[in-house]
């Protein structure tokens, strides 16, 4: 009854104070997520870069050994954007070869390898 004293609210959709509060919600979860997706990414591919070191590292010692004479005893691969330098050291007893590279965060990785 419009005439007598009964008002009919429009309650089809949000109002602005909903929408505002939802929004912020969503901001709020989006600020802490893009970060952590951000650092999950960049660790992806710091463990991509030492799974391909050691792949580089295997295939070294499987060439030293098939090949049982002189070898380099510095040189560099490149594998995509990454550079890795590999060093072999022969010993009295033991031989070492190692790999050294600069992962995506700047920092310096390696890994060493003995054999006879």
């Amino acid at each position: 009854m419009v005439g007598g004293g009964f008002i009919f609210k429009n309650t089809n959709g949000f109002t602005l104070i909903e929408v505002v509060g939802a929004l912020s919600i969503i901001t709020v979860i989006a600020a802490v997520l893009v970060p952590v997706y951000t650092l999950v990414q960049t660790e992806r591919q710091v463990i991509a870069q030492e799974r391909a070191a050691l792949s580089i590292l295997e295939e070294e010692m499987y060439f030293i050994d098939e090949a049982a004479s002189t070898f380099d005893h510095e040189k560099t691969r490149w594998l995509g954007d990454n550079e890795f330098f590999i060093e072999t050291k022969e010993g009295k007893d033991w031989n070492e070869i190692c790999i050294s590279w600069l992962n995506v965060k700047q920092r310096p990785g390696e890994h060493c390898a003995y054999f006879k």
